[in-house]
């Protein structure tokens, strides 16, 4: 059943890879404890989503281990639901939504894999995901006429969605050399990834699957300080930022089945910055980023 579940999992991958068709773009939710309401910067991010020319909608929400099994399955529930009337307060179509399930417990949440004595359970287990599939930009959508007494050209609102690839092609995977995975970024301070990391995680993922003897060892970075020092993580409460951005990268491939005996991770702090000067946003997220360090293959 599990080489069943890893090939299916491999095969989707593979398409959600080289399929042009519709592009897919996810948003993470997180909770406090308890909590359904939707916080005003998740609104905006959103609202933001909301400019592209959807196609399908999906909600999955989750709880963490606290709580019975009974409670988690409520509270997932109305996580997922309090998402889904925001999304209908927005003038989105309940046909667009195909899928609004409150998931119950985390599967991977256990006291066992609680590390934040900060947080009596685990915040990247309370969250919602909000997967965005949208219609391709075809050229004939990209002028569109409206009537108004007067006939104008109107430019679409919707941006062209890019597919971000991951260099991680046969011949990159060297031995002690260093990978960029550019496009695995994070929230300012915070070992929470931006949406946008979705798809090279997935590449980086099914690589580790097409190469089952590859061990490599992870390691982070951060931005916006020059001492070489970590910095300050507002969700875990301690100066190991880098550390844990690594360590999410971390889990998240052993969530995805690879055995972690292939894997190391490590914080680098501040040292090895791509831009010494950050002078604009993206050259902070640029800094504040992941490299794979190819070990044996």
């Amino acid at each position: 059943m599990k080489l069943i579940k890893k090939l299916f999992l491999s095969i989707l991958l593979c398409i959600s890879t080289i399929s042009f068709s519709q592009i897919t773009d996810t948003i993470i939710i997180y909770y406090s404890i308890d909590a359904t309401e939707l916080e005003g910067e998740w609104k905006n991010e959103i609202k933001n989503k909301l400019k592209n020319d959807i196609a399908d909608i999906k909600i999955y929400s989750y709880a963490d281990f606290l709580g019975t099994t009974d409670h988690n399955r409520i509270l997932s529930d109305r996580r997922a639901n309090k998402v889904k009337s925001f999304l209908i307060s927005q003038d989105v179509s309940t046909k667009l939504i195909s899928e609004c399930k409150g998931m119950g417990i985390h599967p991977f949440s256990s006291i066992e894999n609680r590390k934040n004595p900060n947080d009596r359970g685990i915040l990247q287990h309370r969250v919602t995901k909000l997967i965005f599939v949208y219609n391709p930009v075809s050229e004939e959508r990209k002028n569109i006429t409206q009537s108004s007494g007067n006939e104008q050209e109107v430019e679409s609102e919707a941006p062209e969605i890019i597919p971000i690839f991951v260099n991680l092609s046969e011949e990159k995977l060297v031995v002690g050399e260093n990978i960029v995975l550019d496009n695995i970024l994070f929230q300012g301070g915070t070992p929470i990834f931006k949406p946008e990391s979705e798809m090279p995680l997935k590449q980086l993922l099914l690589a580790m699957q097409n190469h089952p003897s590859l061990k490599i060892e992870i390691q982070g970075h951060i931005c916006c300080q020059n001492d070489g020092l970590d910095g300050w993580d507002n969700v875990n409460k301690n100066n190991e930022l880098s550390a844990n951005r690594a360590e999410a990268v971390y889990n998240y491939l052993v969530e995805g089945g690879i055995n972690a005996t292939r894997m190391t991770y490590v914080g680098l702090g501040s040292e090895y910055k791509r831009f010494p000067e950050e002078r604009n946003f993206h050259e902070e997220d640029q800094n504040r980023r992941v490299e794979i360090l190819i070990i044996d293959r």
